[in-house]
């Protein structure tokens, strides 16, 4: 994921109906949330709960037990070699980002006078190219990973 969006749309009414999120502890939808957000800016978090626990500076047992629970219960192995991800987050992404690139688009062909397709460079086009392209296998992984796993709401 890691792109230029600095924020994600939390869909309340979905979290808080979740029965999932809603059997957490207040200190697990903490560290659910703070998950949610590590993966929005670097596309996953790591599999290795030892190391979630030294990022998150948690220390207490009690602690460990909730971020055990929040990784097994709201997230699936990412298709990548030691990455989990939450695919509802995966797929709200994936939506913003083609919002994003479409919004993008309209401003160039409305401040330029030519047609978006046309304008920019090659070098902006193969990025786009190759951004919509690992946001596709993000999706088909994800999608294949929470048939097996279905995870809460965002």
């Amino acid at each position: 994921m890691a792109t230029g969006l600095p924020w994600f749309p939390l869909y309340v009414d979905d979290l808080e109906g979740d029965a999932k999120y809603r059997a957490l502890s207040y200190a697990g939808r903490g560290i659910y949330l703070t998950l949610l957000c590590w993966q929005w800016r670097e596309g996953f978090i790591p599999s290795n709960v030892r190391e979630l626990q030294r990022a998150l500076l948690l220390s207490r047992k009690s602690d460990l037990y909730q971020l055990k629970k929040v990784v097994r219960t709201c997230f699936v192995p990412a298709g990548i070699d030691g990455q989990l991800a939450n695919a509802k987050l995966a797929e709200v992404y994936v939506h913003q980002v083609d919002k994003s690139e479409k919004a993008r688009r309209a401003a160039l062909q409305r401040h330029s006078g030519r047609s978006a397709d046309a304008s920019g460079s090659q070098a902006g086009r193969n990025a786009s190219k190759s951004k919509r392209e690992i946001q596709r296998k993000i999706k088909t992984s994800l999608t294949q990973a929470a048939e097996n796993h279905p995870t809460p709401e965002v």
